[in-house]
Parts: C-alpha cells; sequence; structure tokens
C-alpha cells in the first residue's frame, strides 16, 4: 500500500468515526465501535480478571516486553495496552494498533508484530492519523476561529506557508520511523531498546535501508 493510499485510508477513518479532536478516548471509543476492547495491562503484575485473560490466551510472553499489541480469534478481539505508559505515548500505541485493525491485518494472525510490511503500514497509518497534513489543520483552524480568520488574512496566509514547510520537511525526511540499527546487526530496535541503548556504533534506520530486506523488527522491542 502506498502512502498516498494511506493517507486516504486515514482521512477516511476520520470521518468515518468523526475524529475532529483525537484523544485517546475519543480513539479507544472507535476501536470499540469496530468490535474491539481496550484493556490496559502491566507487564509484570495485572489485576486477577487481566491476568485470568492473559492466561487463557497463553500471551503471557505478549505482556513482558510490550507497550500494546492486538488479539483476535473467533472469540476475543482485544487491544493491549500498557497501563504505564503516559497518555501521549498510549495515543501512540492505539493510533498504531488501529492501523493493523483498519487494514484487515487480524485476518492472517492472532497477535500482530511480526510481518515488516504490516508493521509499515500500522506505523504510517498512525503518523498520519496523529499528524494530519496541511490541509486538515488549516480547516480545523477555520472552524474553531471562524470569526478571527475572517478579519486576519494576512495571518491565516502564515498558517499555510508554515503548514507548507512543515510539510516540506517531513517530505525531505528520509528515515523509516524512530527506529536504530547496529553496525554488524541485521534487525532494527526502538531506541530504547537494551540491544542499542547505550551503544555508540548505532544509527538510525533509514527508509532505502528499510526497503532493501537487509533488516527484520526485533522481536523483543517491537510487536
Amino acid at each position: 500500500m502506498t502512502d498516498s493510499e494511506i493517507r486516504k485510508k486515514v482521512k477516511q477513518f476520520r470521518k468515518e468515526f468523526n475524529l475532529d479532536n483525537l484523544s485517546c478516548e475519543s480513539l479507544s471509543e472507535a476501536i470499540e465501535k469496530q468490535g474491539y476492547t481496550v484493556v490496559e495491562f502491566n507487564n509484570f503484575s495485572n489485576n486477577e480478571n487481566v491476568q485470568a485473560l492473559v492466561e487463557a490466551l497463553k500471551l503471557t510472553q505478549n505482556i513482558i516486553y510490550s507497550k500494546g499489541f492486538t488479539y483476535a480469534n473467533s472469540n476475543y478481539r482485544i487491544v493491549f495496552v500498557n497501563e504505564s505508559l503516559s497518555e501521549e505515548e498510549k495515543l501512540i500505541v492505539l493510533s498504531h494498533e488501529q492501523g493493523h485493525i483498519y487494514f484487515g491485518h487480524l485476518a492472517c494472525a492472532a497477535v500482530i508484530g511480526k510481518d515488516v510490511k504490516e508493521e509499515y503500514e500500522a506505523n504510517e497509518f498512525a503518523h498520519y492519523l496523529l499528524n494530519p497534513g496541511g490541509s486538515a489543520k488549516a480547516v480545523k483552524a477555520l472552524k474553531k476561529h471562524k470569526k478571527a480568520v475572517a478579519g486576519t488574512l494576512v495571518s491565516l496566509a502564515v498558517i499555510l506557508c508554515t503548514l507548507f514547510a512543515v510539510g516540506f520537511v517531513h517530505a525531505k525526511n528520509v528515515y523509516y520511523g524512530e527506529y536504530y540499527v547496529t553496525s554488524s546487526g541485521t534487525k532494527y530496535h526502538t531506541k530504547d531498546c537494551s540491544f542499542v541503548s547505550g551503544k555508540k556504533n548505532i544509527h538510525r534506520l533509514t527508509q532505502a535501508e528499510y526497503e532493501s530486506g537487509e533488516y527484520e523488527p526485533c522481536q523483543v522491542c517491537i510487536d
């Protein structure tokens, strides 16, 4: 799926669930409308109900290192989110998992996270959901400040130029997500993964390196 197609899907998703103001609460409601339950967990200690659910679904290993993941079978549809995350981090996790759900990745596996192409699509969905394009931001600003904008066309021009500049900077970005690799490794990791944290021979994964197929996602830090 191309970036253009993903952007269209995000726009369609926002419109379908009326997500002008994105938050953990509004996104959780959208996820639940699609038949999923959002469950918060802890890596080491959970309440009785959550622990029973994790053990019944044999997900004990999944929650040890995970920040969040989605599980789906004929009986359960659950988005698990680590309760220790900040609200901003939870929103990122929910956006990523929503990408998996919206693109129908759960039709192939009960737990998502091993397919590089699907991870890329979910990452891009989350990116465009959390960072709407210039036109979407402008429309939102117009709705919120209709009277002020009507009398300040110069300010509007400045806003539009700024939005264009932000879009241009993003277009120039040649990196693939917030992932890092070592000079001798074959897997990419999140920045705080124990395999790369504190090491000097690491660099950020580029789009070209990702597309080369040389690197695979780390099974410890990437779900």
